[in-house]
């Protein structure tokens, strides 16, 4: 036996089975995208310099 792990040769089909996971075939919903909103933010070069510092790639 090893340390870690489970042995080998043993199947135990209550560990392996999952009794409530029952998918039918077309009940899948659907899903659809919004289109992405778009916003502009306008960062003087300044700012971006200092970020860049402060996170070392300056």
């Amino acid at each position: 036996m090893r340390i870690w792990g489970h042995p080998k040769g043993i199947h135990v089909d209550q560990l392996i089975k999952v009794p409530w996971l029952v998918h039918e075939a077309g009940t899948r919903r659907e899903t659809t995208a919004e289109e992405p909103h778009k916003t502009e933010v306008f960062v003087s070069e300044d700012i971006v310099t200092d970020r860049l510092e402060s996170l070392g790639y300056v």
